[in-house]
């Protein structure tokens, strides 16, 4: 079994923890400077909070580090799954909050479009699914380190979607994300030459690469969220169900 250090030792301000809970499949990681240390996946299947305690000691034992040495947090905010945002995002903030360390909030968009990061002028539209004929979608410049929002995440109709990418028709465009097999099928014919669809997208966003991107603001100096403040980026409100008449 890996060694863990007993509590009480010295923070180590390089290290970081990210998680990513918006999503079916989520993820823990520990990264050292920007670097990854040790990264846990798994399918929640429902049970999120059950298996989120021991996901996150094994972790922990991985990259020989306890929670009390971790010098800084970031989680996924969303749009994803509104049960398993808000638990990821109120696990993150107590931590933060508790101990006293940076806290990072990074969209999931973001965070999917961040590995594609080093493409030049090709421009990345992420797309996730939220509900019939309606998606979650952000543009991203991926030319830079970080991501770039060229359309701000929010929720779009199809067609609405479409009409939006007209202004980038002169740039090569990537689809990615879970819905972006859908939406490259409707549209092939409205952007003949210049849309292709990412030959490989993670089925949801990595806490490995959150931390990279929350990592990389840090390094830029900036101080990250409030734990107090810091909310999951729901963007469109959970379907509620009528009650039914009697």
């Amino acid at each position: 079994m890996a060694r863990v250090e007993e509590p009480g030792t010295v923070q180590t301000p390089e290290t970081l923890l990210a998680m990513e809970t918006s999503g079916d499949v989520c993820s823990l990681a520990v990264l050292r400077k920007g670097r990854l240390q040790a990264e846990r996946t798994f399918r929640h299947e429902m049970h999120l909070s059950e298996n989120l305690p021991a996901t996150l000691e094994g972790l922990c034992n991985d990259a020989y580090v306890t929670l009390e040495q971790i010098g800084a947090f970031a989680v996924g905010i969303g749009p994803g799954s509104f049960t398993g945002t808000r638990i990821g995002v109120m696990t993150a903030k107590v931590f933060a909050e508790v101990y006293g360390r940076p806290l990072f909030g990074v969209n999931a968009l973001e965070a999917l479009a961040a590995e594609y990061l080093g493409l030049g002028e090709a421009v990345v539209l992420v797309v996730l699914p939220c509900r019939a004929d309606i998606v979650y979608g952000a543009v991203y410049d991926v030319s830079d380190i970080l991501p770039k929002a060229l359309v701000e995440p929010a929720a779009f109709s199809v067609a609405e979607l479409e009409q939006r990418m007209e202004g980038f028709k002169e740039k090569p465009l990537i689809l990615c994300g879970p819905a972006a097999s859908d939406i490259f099928r409707r549209w092939q014919r409205s952007f003949p030459e210049h849309l292709s669809l990412a030959a490989f997208c993670p089925e949801a966003p990595r806490a490995s690469t959150v931390g990279r991107l929350a990592w990389l603001r840090k390094e830029r100096g900036e101080a990250g969220e409030s734990p107090v403040a810091l909310a999951p980026a729901y963007i469109a409100p959970p379907p509620i169900s009528k009650p039914k008449r009697r």
